[in-house]
């Protein structure tokens, strides 16, 4: 019998346990019934899941928030969400006392009135909040008549049934496939119309943006903070641009990262099969029309279909506003084409003012009105720099964090060292500590043309948020 009652105890604890989720995820999700039906974003806010991730007790952090007690009848376990609509940003957030909530806001300063079943607020003069003893909508800023339009607006939303809201819109649809309690979900349309390069608008021509629905995920864990990004599209056009970068690109061996110069402060790598991206450059009329132009000088064609493997880019020092030296690398098939740059010298090349001479076995520069560039290839890996030390040098060295086995496995992995950026080790955080003190470097990561990493890595033994905790309690 003794048993049977543990059993059971256990047994009812797992029970309360899932119930207790799902109310609270419930109650998260019935938050979102007040989403407008034309949301043009969307965002989740999970902050108790963020802190737990983390790995923080939730009550820490609320009694570090509230050691003043001060009442704002907002309930921060449920989660929030955040979206955009007509022009104007807003957010809906779940109350847990709607008197303290009306009396926080008029300690703000700030009037409340009740009107249509709902208590409203005027903040700054131009944002307007709507709440009850369930929820608070905020939305703006607006306006005059714009303001009077917003009021119906919000009386609606918050009164509306499911069927009736964003909860139905694709975009929200692609919000809840994301795990991270941070999350975001938008389409291409509402970036910056003039973000995309030239050449990529060519190749993509005149694809309605609004097509790549965009969502985005943060989460902070194990003293880093993970950002992911994915996109998903039924537009022909992007699937076959994308199909096409996963085709040619190839998976990172970080090969070249050894032979990067020690401590720099950008390290890019990633992989690629020259052949398929010459194919693929010269389906672009633009492009082609450029490469056509400087195979008249010398045979980049050449040189491009060679590339078999890791290609990477590495800037020892980005401080300061002057020329920064630069290494390309790559991994090639063949290096025959250097025992052909002297060939290259011709009338073409007189007429742009560019010259080629050679500095011994597989050793080359580049001059041109303004400089010179340098290039060799040692055992089958071409290196290209404006500093000819950087060009030559055949030794091994490392970057002082070594990332590769986070490399290894993308498409694209690029690591930005925190610890040479002067802007780094000046910006200050917290507690009168620079940024590099808690981070030491920023990675993104390509692991396909859809999936996106970026992710600030913490350094081990410091912890910004702890710290901040015990800042805030002395």
């Amino acid at each position: 019998m003794k048993k049977l009652g543990i059993v059971l105890a256990v047994a009812a604890v797992a029970v309360a346990g899932v119930v207790g989720w799902n109310m609270w995820r419930g109650k998260g999700e019935s938050m979102a019934s007040s989403l407008p039906q034309d949301i043009t974003a969307v965002g989740r806010v999970d902050l108790k899941q963020a802190v737990m991730d983390y790995g923080v007790k939730f009550e820490d952090i609320t009694k570090v928030l509230f050691a003043n007690n001060e009442k704002t009848g907002v309930d921060y376990v449920t989660p929030a969400y955040l979206f955009s609509s007509e022009g104007m940003l807003g957010a809906i957030v779940a109350v847990s006392d709607d008197d303290e909530l009306e009396q926080f806001l008029k300690d703000k300063g700030n009037t409340v009135e009740e009107q249509r079943g709902l208590k409203w607020s005027t903040i700054g003069g131009n944002i307007l909040m709507a709440f009850n003893d369930n929820r608070a909508m905020v939305m703006g800023p607006a306006v005059g008549s714009d303001l009077d339009n917003l009021r119906n607006k919000l009386a609606q939303c918050i009164k509306q049934s499911e069927s009736e809201s964003g909860k139905n819109t694709e975009l929200y649809k692609r919000l809840m496939t994301r795990a991270e309690p941070i999350a975001l979900s938008t389409d291409a349309g509402q970036l910056p119309k003039d973000m995309l390069p030239e050449w990529l608008n060519g190749v993509l021509g005149n694809v309605n943006l609004s097509d790549l629905l965009l969502s985005a995920g943060l989460k902070p864990h194990d003293n880093r903070f993970t950002l992911s990004l994915g996109t998903q599209t039924e537009n022909e056009t992007i699937n076959k641009f994308q199909d096409h970068i996963d085709l040619i690109a190839k998976e990172v061996d970080a090969s070249l990262l050894a032979t990067a110069p020690t401590h720099a402060a950008l390290h890019l790598e990633m992989a690629m099969d020259g052949e398929k991206l010459l194919s693929f450059l010269r389906e672009n009329k633009a492009v082609r029309t450029m490469l056509v132009m400087l195979n008249t000088l010398f045979d980049i064609d050449m040189i491009i279909k060679n590339i078999q493997g890791d290609v990477s880019l590495t800037v020892p020092d980005l401080n300061g506003m002057g020329d920064m030296d630069v290494l390309f690398q790559a991994q090639l098939k063949d290096d025959g084409f250097m025992s052909r740059v002297e060939g290259w010298n011709d009338v073409m090349t007189r007429m742009a003012g560019i010259k080629f001479n050679v500095d011994g076995e597989k050793r080359a520069r580049v001059t041109y009105q303004g400089g010179s560039y340098f290039f060799a290839t040692h055992d089958k890996r071409l290196t290209l720099s404006n500093n000819q030390s950087m060009a030559y040098a055949e030794g091994r060295n490392d970057l002082k964090h070594n990332v590769s086995d986070e490399m290894k496995g993308n498409l694209l992995f690029c690591s930005l060292n925190l610890d040479v950026l002067d802007v780094a080790n000046n910006m200050k955080v917290f507690a009168d500590r620079p940024l590099s003190y808690y981070f030491q470097r920023v990675d993104l990561a390509v692991k396909n043309s859809r999936e996106f990493r970026l992710e600030l890595v913490g350094r081990d033994g410091r912890d910004l948020l702890r710290d901040w905790m015990r800042e805030v309690e002395n």
